[in-house]
């Protein structure tokens, strides 16, 4: 009876916050202020727009997690983090939102001369050289303990490499998938649609490539995270530290780049922006 009504409470607190989360009107505001928004009604309208269909879709990834553990664990014995679960959809659908979907309109357009490069800003840089020098230590780390007797703790069997062709898969899938989504950030067609719309629709694509490597760089410390905590557990004191700080030093680096990477401000000066 009592963990009915707590699964109830929870469930009922979650699609609130799920109902609540697509409310757009208070990031307008500060979305506007960070990426230096004109303040105009179409810019405005536009910036609106793509906020509500990309909060969607992270509503919608959430939800998904939210229901795939507690479907699976019904039909088998596997159980998956709940936890875990509703952030891995948060974005993952955050990043087939700001990846695809590009608004389509009847304005004239004209190639676009930006590159995916061009759109990061200094967080994100600084972020993808973070984040993949943490994913190479991981992964060097797993292999020297692997293969060193002097390291791996007595009385375990030799590991397969199976969790370590895993994260090097995983990585390397999802830095395809990324950098191809930032070149299709850059390259789509730029509107011809006056200068409001023009300094929007780039703040909108800064933020699209921001908020792209800063889903890539949470799931991919993820995995990160994951696998030194598996080598921490094989490897002997006092090799053990190494790993283990790693993971702590992943988790928090998912952290930071999913919440306060984003949060950073974007903004360039509009002359130059508009005389390219």
């Amino acid at each position: 009876m009592f963990e009915g009504l707590v699964g109830i409470i929870l469930f009922s607190t979650l699609v609130a916050w799920l109902i609540s989360a697509t409310r757009v009107e208070p990031m307008l505001g500060w979305f506007c202020f960070q990426y230096d928004v004109p303040d105009s009604v179409r810019a405005r309208s536009l910036v609106r727009a793509y906020l509500f269909r990309t909060r969607v879709w992270r509503v919608l990834g959430a939800g998904t997690g939210f229901v795939v553990p507690l479907a699976v664990v019904t039909f088998t014995d596997v159980r998956i983090p709940l936890v875990i679960s509703i952030c891995i959809g948060w974005l993952a659908a955050g990043l087939v939102a700001e990846m695809t979907g590009r608004r389509r309109r009847n304005e004239p357009t004209v190639a676009s001369l930006w590159t995916a490069t061009d759109l990061l800003s200094p967080a994100a840089r600084h972020t993808i050289a973070a984040t993949s020098l943490t994913t190479v230590l991981s992964i060097v780390l797993a292999l020297a303990t692997r293969y060193s007797p002097m390291v791996l703790r007595d009385g375990i069997d030799l590991p397969t490499p199976a969790r370590v062709v895993a994260v090097c898969i995983a990585s390397a899938l999802l830095a395809v998938v990324t950098w191809r989504g930032l070149r299709a950030i850059g390259r789509a067609p730029f509107p011809i649609a006056g200068n409001d719309l023009d300094l929007a629709e780039h703040a909108i694509r800064v933020a699209s490539a921001v908020r792209v490597i800063a889903g890539w760089s949470a799931l991919q410390l993820v995995c990160t995270g994951w696998l030194s905590w598996q080598t921490a557990e094989l490897a002997r004191s006092p090799f053990s530290w190494l790993p283990a700080a790693l993971t702590v030093a992943s988790f928090a680096g998912a952290a930071v780049a999913w919440w306060w990477m984003p949060t950073r401000m974007v903004r360039r000066d509009r002359g130059a922006l508009l005389a390219s």
